[in-house]
């Protein structure tokens, strides 16, 4: 079984820039990463596409993020009807960079240029699996939902203290931890003025983290594992 979740994309339309922002539902990530399948969960890939009705083939893939576990390449057998024949295939080429679930474009990659203000750009984020099992087919991609972006000034009436990269420092209020804690940004659009409270506690010698927005009174997330690196936190409300 393979996860048909599709992951839903924040978009977020700049000056000559678009932010694609897939990691703020927790219920998706979960579904998507954490499902138990035949298939175990090893990256997603951007796309950015034509036309608003393009097929997945039609897609230019512009950036993969894959699961920091050593597996790059994954082959998988194709059948080619024009000569009845097997053969391997690459249909996945990770880095092995680690989840990142948030992309910045400031170029459009179909025509190799500058995006333009006012112009209508497609973009499309999938995830991808892997089986270790000898199977005709060990990996599977979900399908995209096509966006449109609109890159364009962003109005005078609508601003921010904040700019994309900048770092918030959260202060330490009661307990003895040797951990800190920061947060990038990356919507300033996104973020609200809020106060967040961080809670920890330490479960089988490993932390398990809360997030709670205590101006809406929100539980962002509870008990969520320590991830490998910063990319793989949740983002809330423009900040990772």
């Amino acid at each position: 079984v393979f996860s048909p979740t599709v992951p839903n994309v924040i978009i977020t339309n700049l000056d000559g820039a678009v932010i694609l922002n897939w990691g703020e539902d927790i219920a998706q990530i979960n579904q998507i990463e954490n499902s138990n399948s035949f298939y175990k969960f090893e990256g997603y890939n951007v796309y950015q596409f034509p036309i608003a009705d393009s097929k997945m083939s039609d897609g230019k893939l512009i950036a993969t993020y894959d699961v920091r576990n050593g597996i790059t390449e994954i082959y998988s057998l194709d059948f080619d009807p024009s000569t009845q024949t097997l053969s391997q295939v690459i249909k996945a080429s990770g880095k092995n960079t680690g989840i990142k679930r948030h992309f910045q474009v400031t170029q459009d990659y179909i025509k190799n240029k500058p995006l333009i203000n006012w112009n209508e750009y497609y973009f499309g984020v999938s995830h991808y699996s892997y089986s270790f099992s000898n199977i005709f087919s060990n990996f599977h991609e979900s399908s995209v939902n096509i966006y449109k972006a609109f890159p364009k000034p962003v109005s005078t009436t609508i601003t921010s203290q904040y700019k994309i990269g900048d770092v918030i420092i959260a202060d330490r209020i009661t307990g003895t931890t040797w951990r800190w804690f920061k947060g990038e940004v990356i919507d300033p659009y996104r973020i609200t003025n809020s106060e967040y409270e961080i809670t920890f506690r330490i479960e089988n010698n490993a932390p398990l983290f809360n997030i709670k927005n205590l101006t809406s009174g929100n539980t962002i997330f509870t008990n969520l594992s320590e991830p490998n690196t910063m990319d793989e936190f949740p983002i809330v409300e423009g900040i990772l």
